[in-house]
């Protein structure tokens, strides 16, 4: 399968135009939704929901937003992430939102700890699977588990009270 173009260098200070580009090179028409979803996406430090998607590129209405996602998608500039809530979560594939936790009580989605070893991590099993034949477009590393606030309620204890 052929590498799609690169993303614009710098995502932070590229144009509208340069996104348009990327789109364009990638087969796809450069709307102003798209780019809009795009850039959205790009930005984000965490995998997004449509809903707040929905909310961040407004005045993009709700079926044009889901039309651009599936675009994005089968184009394979973006990955949809299944959440244990059933809620479809979408990251840019050259996006740093690549390492998340996720909370399987109350859904809630946040970042890992910054942590050194984990790019060291992540570069050692792409090459275990280059080793193998196989060729990672994208790699998210999402832990599951129970979030702090939800640990001290299923105690019986606010997330608020100080001991």
């Amino acid at each position: 399968m052929p590498r799609k173009p690169l993303a614009p260098a710098d995502p932070a200070a590229a144009s509208d135009h340069d996104w348009a580009d990327y789109l364009r090179a990638n087969g796809l028409r450069a709307t102003r939704a798209a780019i809009a979803v795009l850039k959205a996406l790009d930005g984000a430090d965490l995998p997004r929901s449509h809903e707040e998607l929905e909310a961040q590129t407004a005045p993009i209405d709700r079926v044009t937003l889901y039309r651009v996602l599936d675009r994005l998608v089968a184009t394979g500039l973006v990955q949809r992430i299944a959440s244990s809530d059933r809620v479809g979560r979408y990251v840019a594939v050259q996006s740093q939102a690549s390492s998340y936790f996720e909370c399987t009580t109350c859904n809630r989605v946040m970042p890992l700890p910054e942590d050194p070893e984990l790019p060291q991590l992540l570069g050692h099993l792409r090459r275990q699977l280059e080793k193998q034949g196989l060729e990672s477009a994208l790699t998210v590393f999402r832990v599951q588990g129970t979030c702090a606030a939800c640990k001290l309620r299923a105690a019986g204890r606010s997330p608020h009270q100080t001991e």
